[in-house]
């Protein structure tokens, strides 16, 4: 709780310092924004570290060298020389490049000591001065928490006898990059991927701007599947594909209907928009119509498909034989990019004006009964998704146009409420919101943008969370380019966009995915990302007592459970009996099973 409000008071101003590097640095450790000042004199600021590695000694390097030259006179003359050579220690720490790796948590947070007993930058300080006995009660009680969070009163006692004030202290502790492990599909593709259906629990389509697998370098002219045959991944081409990009795909029973913006499907002409067989054992192309220019969008409402892009009309329904507009369609100029049925209504997203009287833009909706109808004002910034969460529509959004800006919007009982704004809660910053992804209570969001929470950081993938009916997104991973669409299968989260790599921290290395991954997400339990292997908890959350359930290869397991400060609260046999927690405090815990030099962590809630 305390972090979330911590977010919520202080980073409301990170809008207000210009340039990368105050950011880069800020997604480190906050307290940048507070030596706004020092970050200008800094030298060669522009230089901009290539890893999460090289971002930390970036920070630590240049904290040492302003405080090296800070002098405090009031300082008695042994804690002076104290700080002096402490200071000069943590320069040497830093230089070598070895940090903890928190391998506790299923989200990146900072840790005091680590499993192979590297100490955090202050947890390396108190070992220097002699005070190691102190480093190691704080990492046994409260392990997870920041500097200002720690309720040891002999920090207090250990800072003044070496020199530093604890807004030194937490000014040093860095924070790190979100660092969730991506599963590869094989070795990717060599273009972007725009978007993925899936065909079975094992089989994939993807379409996008790509013409080859990268693995075995075979042609894939713009739509390929992948499928998992057990043990691999791999990625096979659709005869000779497609001969411009796919922007869209949708699953109709047998078929899946193709858009884009190409003449050419495997020899049949078919102007943006195709239909693929999956049962055919001749020729699976066939065109669907025609239509003059990109589809961005397909979906299917009362037995119908519709069809949005950059064609006349903007958005037109097939009857079996024929594209036809919309009843009163009031899309004045424009495009669109997304469409839901919400509520029986067929809402309608894009970049496009309104003909009415009023000014409107970006979302109408749509029904059979009375045609198209306004969605009151509709939404300040041009809408690239729509989902259903927690009953509620949302709109993921480009950040800015003209002087508006939104990330998130909300369908309320009289107009769209703007309830994420980039620059806000969690410090959203980029251009868009491209996609979002449900499994089971979970929503994830792709896009491009960079997120920066109170100690931790992300790029382009996070997942939507809400605090005091605010919500927040917290970083997933750190890839290097835009995501642009995703999906949920088989408790997978698949994605697709233009990024190559997941720069995760050294250990382990940047993962090259070549624009498709994935990540696990098991609807059952609260899993990790970051598990050497996997398990589940039933029930959970837990009210009494609960089950872990192991792969048989597991037998010796043992866990322990830690609250969210770090403190080991219980530690056992991984068994076929109950683990009981009765007797534990009302809310979420990190359960972390080991076996040898592996481990597996969830987080379980006690209610």
């Amino acid at each position: 709780m305390k972090k979330l409000f911590t977010i919520i008071i202080l980073l409301m101003s990170l809008h207000s310092f210009a340039g990368t590097s105050i950011q880069q640095l800020a997604s480190v450790n906050k307290e940048w924004l507070h030596h706004q000042y020092e970050f200008k004199n800094i030298e060669n600021k522009n230089i901009e570290p290539k890893n999460a590695t090289a971002l930390i000694q970036f920070h630590l390097l240049h904290v040492v060298n302003i405080l090296s030259a800070t002098k405090n006179s009031a300082l008695s003359v042994s804690a002076q020389n104290n700080r002096t050579a402490l200071l000069a220690k943590l320069k040497v720490y830093a230089e070598t490049g070895i940090f903890p790796i928190n391998t506790f948590l299923p989200y990146t947070n900072p840790v005091f000591i680590d499993d192979d007993g590297t100490h955090c930058a202050v947890g390396y300080l108190m070992q220097q001065s002699g005070s190691e006995d102190l480093a190691q009660e704080i990492n046994a009680k409260q392990r997870f928490a920041f500097v200002r969070e720690i309720k040891n009163p002999k920090v207090i006692d250990w800072a003044n006898e070496n020199g530093f004030t604890v807004d030194e202290l937490a000014w040093i502790q860095p924070g790190y990059a979100a660092s969730a492990p991506m599963g590869k599909i094989a070795e990717g593709v060599n273009g972007t991927v725009r978007a993925i259906v899936a065909i079975d629990a094992n089989t994939y389509i993807i379409g996008g701007d790509f013409t080859t697998e990268i693995k075995n370098n075979t042609t894939c002219n713009h739509i390929a599947m992948f499928s998992f045959d057990g043990a691999n991944w791999q990625i096979t081409p659709l005869q000779n594909g497609l001969n411009g990009p796919v922007f869209a795909l949708y699953k109709d029973n047998n078929k899946i209907v193709i858009g884009g913006n190409f003449t050419d499907a495997n020899g049949v002409a078919a102007k943006n928009i195709a239909q693929y067989d999956l049962l055919s054992s001749g020729q699976p192309f066939a065109a669907l119509g025609s239509l003059d220019s990109t589809v961005f969008t397909i979906t299917k409402y009362n037995n119908q498909i519709f069809a949005g892009g950059k064609f006349a009309d903007a958005i037109k329904y097939w009857d079996n034989s024929a594209w036809n507009n919309l009843a009163n369609n009031l899309i004045a100029n424009g495009e669109v990019r997304t469409l839901e049925e919400y509520n029986s209504d067929l809402y309608i997203g894009g970049k496009f004006d309104i003909l009415t009287g009023a000014f409107r833009k970006n979302i109408l909706r749509y029904n059979t009964a009375n045609g198209m109808q306004i969605s009151n004002f509709g939404c300040p910034t041009p809408v690239n998704d729509f989902c259903i969460y927690k009953n509620e529509l949302l709109a993921a959004c480009d950040f800015v146009e003209y002087n508006d800006s939104c990330a998130i919007a909300k369908l309320g009982n009289t107009d769209w409420e703007i309830v994420v704004k980039p620059y806000g809660l969690s410090t959203l910053t980029g251009n868009a919101l491209n996609c979002f992804i449900m499994q089971d209570t979970n929503l994830f969001i792709g896009g491009n943008f960079d997120i920066n929470g109170m100690m931790y950081a992300g790029k382009h993938l996070g997942k939507l969370n809400s605090y005091l009916s605010q919500y927040y997104i917290e970083p997933i991973a750190s890839l290097d380019a835009a995501v642009l669409t995703g999906i949920n299968s088989n408790n997978k989260i698949f994605i697709g966009g233009s990024f190559v790599n997941n720069t995760v921290n050294a250990n382990p290395p940047m993962q090259n995915l070549n624009r498709v991954g994935y990540f696990n997400a098991d609807p059952s339990s609260i899993t990790t990302v970051q598990n050497d292997f996997i398990f589940s908890v039933f029930p959970n959350p837990i009210t009494e007592n609960f089950t872990i359930q192991l792969n048989e290869n597991y037998k010796n397991a043992e866990f322990k459970i830690f609250d969210l400060q770090g403190q080991l609260k219980m530690i056992g046999k991984v068994t076929t009996g109950k683990i009981n927690m009765e007797k534990s405090d009302f809310g979420l815990y990190q359960l972390v099973v080991y076996q040898g030099n592996k481990k597996g962590s969830v987080v379980i809630t006690r209610q």
